[in-house]
């Protein structure tokens, strides 16, 4: 590997590192909100879909994603529309009491899923 490359792939690596993404944001912003359990819930959520994503790459299917680039496009802006659907449902709430025992009384497994579909339409993992 040239030098050039080498320090190409340290600066993304780096840049990737630094910046808080979508999963970071929604593990914090579940373990602010409603406790240490949701939060874990969200960690087990994206590191199954990590896992996935890296079982398919270890698996050396990395050239069909690439033949799939265009549906993963689809897929990456079905993340942002779904970040921006919680985002706009989360401002609509009102403040309460019982607002927030409805929001604490989600399930573990929504969580959980939430958290996996967030990971899977990570633009920075895809990208990486």
């Amino acid at each position: 590997m040239n030098t050039d490359l080498y320090l190409a792939f340290v600066l993304a690596t780096v840049v990737l590192i630094v910046i808080p993404g979508p999963n970071v944001l929604l593990i914090v912003s579940q373990s602010l909100r409603f406790g240490r359990g949701a939060g874990l819930m969200a960690v087990a959520g994206t590191g199954f879909a990590q896992a996935q994503q890296l079982l398919v790459v270890g698996l050396g299917l990395s050239s069909f994603i690439s033949f799939m680039v265009d549906w993963f496009e689809v897929l990456r802006w079905l993340g942002v529309a779904y970040l921006l659907f919680l985002g706009v449902q989360a401002l609509r709430q009102p403040i309460t009491d019982e607002a927030a025992e409805a929001r604490a009384k989600t399930s573990a497994n929504r969580r959980f899923w939430q958290a996996a579909f967030v990971s899977w339409t990570n633009p920075k993992v895809l990208a990486f």
